[in-house]
């Protein structure tokens, strides 16, 4: 089965993702641009982050703890500092704030 292209910008993508959300990796399939910039990282490493902060959060339990994923804010730190050279979010503490600072300056340049 071949993956039909939907997101031809990584703006484009962000739109579709929260800052706070964790994602599958066969997302990134669907993209017609270079995902490489963005971590992934097995579920059962994403839910150790998430009991280490003690901040909350919430992820499938049902997991298969070796599935490669991704969170939204670390898609677009990376896009940002891939397609831009700098991440406009590092001016921001939250992860909501700099994933929409990212975005909104990938916007800003067209990607």
């Amino acid at each position: 089965m071949t993956t039909q292209i939907k997101y031809e910008k990584p703006s484009e993508f962000l739109e579709e993702l929260d800052s706070h959300a964790v994602y599958g990796v066969g997302m990134l399939e669907e993209c017609g641009f270079d995902t490489s910039s963005i971590p992934t990282q097995t579920a059962k490493s994403i839910m150790a982050e998430i009991e280490a902060r003690g901040l909350g959060g919430w992820m499938d339990k049902d997991a298969d703890p070796e599935e490669l994923m991704f969170s939204g804010w670390k898609a677009a730190y990376g896009l940002a500092r891939h397609f831009l050279g700098h991440n406009p979010g590092d001016a921001y503490h939250g992860r909501g704030s700099a994933f929409r600072a990212d975005l909104d300056g990938l916007k800003e340049a067209g990607y």
